[in-house]
Formats: C-alpha cells, structure tokens, sequence
C-alpha cells in the first residue's frame, strides 16, 4: 500500500520568467512545497514563483551550479525531492502521475528514479532531439548534496546515490527546451568556462573531460574536442 510522503520541488533560477510558470504549472496539485533559491534575477522570476506559493532565497552567484542546488536541498523539508531546472516541465498527460508514483515508490528501497526527459528545439517546432533517462526524483537523506560546478552529480556523504531505478515513460516525461538552437552557442561557452575552472582544481578530472570535449565540439573547436575525446 502506498503511504502519503511529503514532497519539495526545488528550483535554482536566474531570468526564468519565461519558463518556470509553464515548469511549476506541471507541478500543481502534486507537491507539497516548493523551494527556490534565485542567484540574480532581473525580471519577473521571482514574482511567478511566489504566485505558486514559493519559499523563495537568494545566493549570489558564484559560477557553480552545485551551491545553489546545495542551499535549496538545504531547505527542503520534503521526504522525496523532485529537482527541476526552469526550463523542463512534466507532459500534461503524465504530470497527474507525480504524487501517485512518488508515494508508491516511497515504501521500496528506492532512493532515487530516473525519469525520461525529451530535449525538443523550440525554435524549429518542437522538433525532438533526442532523450534520455535522468534522475529528477530522489530520497531527501541525510548527507545528500551536488558535487560540480556544471552537469552536477548527486552524492550522499560524498559518495554515489545508490538504489536508483529508471521510470517507464507512460508514468512520467519530462520536457526540456534549453537546448534548443538558438541557446546552444551561448551554453557551450557558458559551460565551458565552469568545466576548465572544476578543471584546474578536481581530484576527479575524469568527471568533466567528456563534457569538456562536447562544449569543444559544439563551438566547432575539432582539435580540442578530439583531444578531451581521447582523455575521457
């Protein structure tokens, strides 16, 4: 029998009017709580948020991903998280399932659920891209944070998130526009300068080599894309 659970939507923003109303529309009447942490927004961001009834920080922006990832899991007071970026948001044919497999999963041994999310370029029509299964949904447990200035990785007292399972796709998809053609040279070189910073100062500088070689390749950088290629 599945047990009622209380569940955190978490949100790191900057700039994301456009996207997290359609993002937190995907979560209504399925979360008990939403934390957002905010690292500089200029416009409506944080007046959308709050219309959703957000607890809302701010945490100055330090060119890591993981630290405000770190303070909103700091806040979350949920047994499950369901950790989002703006720009993704659950298919209006599978939202309605968010509570239902949540709390039917909380009495395994589950710590963590991958769930199919489908990159569609919003400026050639919502064409599909690609997809993949990426873990959205987990245990709030003791010792759980993000390690990684960019493409951050979930660790439980520095180590890796075990009792993870993936989701059937008629149970739950996501859909993620930020990588659509028209924001994909500005992410690549956006992230490419976070990856060579964790770079220069990792103890585990096979974590980003690939992503390093992806960023090359995307700014039509072959030689340095080929390079990172063969470290990875």
């Amino acid at each position: 029998m599945s047990e009622k659970v209380k569940i955190s939507a978490c949100y790191i923003v900057k700039n994301e009017f456009d996207n997290l109303k359609r993002s937190l529309e995907s979560l209504r009447g399925q979360v008990d709580e939403i934390i957002l942490v905010d690292t500089g927004s200029v416009d409506d961001t944080v007046t959308v948020a709050k219309k959703f009834g957000a607890e809302i920080f701010y945490e100055t922006w330090q060119d890591d991903f993981s630290a405000p990832r770190n303070v909103a899991l700091g806040h979350a007071t949920g047994d499950r998280i369901i950790f989002l970026d703006a720009d993704e948001y659950f298919t209006a044919d599978t939202s309605k399932n968010i509570r239902a497999v949540v709390e039917k999963i909380s009495s395994l041994e589950v710590n963590g659920l991958m769930i199919n999310l489908v990159n569609v370029d919003v400026n050639d029509g919502n064409k599909i891209l690609d997809a993949s299964f990426v873990l959205r949904i987990f245990k709030n447990l003791r010792g759980i944070g993000y390690v990684g200035k960019i493409h951050e990785e979930l660790r439980v007292h520095g180590k890796n998130l075990t009792g993870i399972i993936p989701l059937p796709r008629n149970f739950l998809t996501l859909i993620h526009t930020g990588y659509s053609s028209s924001f994909n040279r500005a992410k690549a070189e956006r992230n490419l300068k976070l990856l060579l910073a964790e770079l220069a100062e990792t103890d585990e500088p096979q974590r980003v080599y690939g992503y390093i070689a992806q960023c090359y390749n995307g700014l039509d950088d072959y030689i340095n894309a080929e390079k990172f290629t063969k470290l990875d």
